[in-house]
């Protein structure tokens, strides 16, 4: 008969924070493994599929509740580990076990992750570039919902996420003010849609100064979006390398959920709607 083992409390509580329940396989709990290793991801379904994750107050609401729950089995792993009385250790109980575990875990986890814009129908995206000032800026991080777009077309000044069409790996953000048919004057800082002039408040005058070389009229194609950037003079966009596919479509743009730049965290940013 295997000789009984006391499980250590500070094992206990380092390997259920590395997550997916490995400590409480180390405890012989694989039950509660399993219900730990489940939840995590199931909160983030529920968050994307319930809409929660698509207002600021609901993706606070989610990630507290990832932080509860990974507090509250640190906790409990850790207390189960000082009261458990020293037992024979079960088949499960070995290192090579927990570490297979962790790895499963780790992957799939990943995995889901990775695709949560297609499984989950949500992604979160850091702003790199200016081309978007002053609506969105270098390091701000937004919510977008990527289902948005599989029942409805963008709205014409509607900022969406999109697959840049030269590169299908890249994703681009920016506005679109071309729709199908429609036809796109640019002059200088003016931009007519149909011989209309559009009204852009959201264009800042010192970003439109009609400093760019991308002037001309452009017709959208069946199909198509025509997108420009509202850092108008400093925007690599519909002007210069064309128009972009339905199908290239990825999500809308909703709130802002962390804002970081050279002069720290921008909190008067954060929960910000993108408009």
């Amino acid at each position: 008969m295997a000789e009984p083992k006391k499980r250590s409390a500070v094992l206990a509580c380092l390997l259920t924070a590395l997550g997916g329940g490995v400590g409480f396989l180390y405890l012989g709990k694989w039950r509660w493994a399993l219900a730990l290793t489940i939840a995590l991801p199931l909160v983030l379904a529920i968050g994307a599929w319930t809409k929660l994750m698509f207002v600021p107050l609901g993706f606070g609401v989610v990630a507290l509740a990832l932080i509860v729950i990974w507090l509250t089995s640190v906790v409990l792993a850790t207390r189960i580990a000082r009261h458990q009385e020293a037992a024979p250790l079960q088949r499960y109980q070995r290192w090579y076990v927990y570490l297979g575990f962790y790895l499963a875990f780790s992957l799939l986890f990943n995995i889901l992750l990775e695709n949560r814009g297609r499984l989950l129908g949500y992604e979160t995206f850091r702003v790199p570039s200016r081309s978007m000032m002053e609506t969105l800026l270098p390091g701000d991080y937004f919510v977008s919902n990527s289902w948005e777009f599989n029942s409805r077309v963008p709205k014409r000044g509607e900022v969406v996420v999109f697959l840049f069409p030269k590169d299908t790996s890249l994703k681009y953000v920016q506005r679109v003010i071309g729709l199908p048919g429609d036809t796109i004057q640019v002059q200088g800082a003016d931009v007519r849609v149909n011989g209309i002039t559009l009204e852009e408040p959201y264009v800042k005058a010192e970003n439109r100064r009609g400093l760019s070389i991308g002037n001309g009229e452009f017709k959208v194609p069946a199909g198509e979006f025509f997108v420009l950037g509202d850092n108008r003079d400093n925007s690599n966009d519909s002007r210069f390398w064309g128009t972009v596919p339905a199908a290239n479509l990825y999500g809308s743009v909703e709130y802002l959920w962390m804002s970081y730049g050279a002069e720290g965290l921008r909190l008067e940013r954060v929960g910000k709607w993108v408009r």
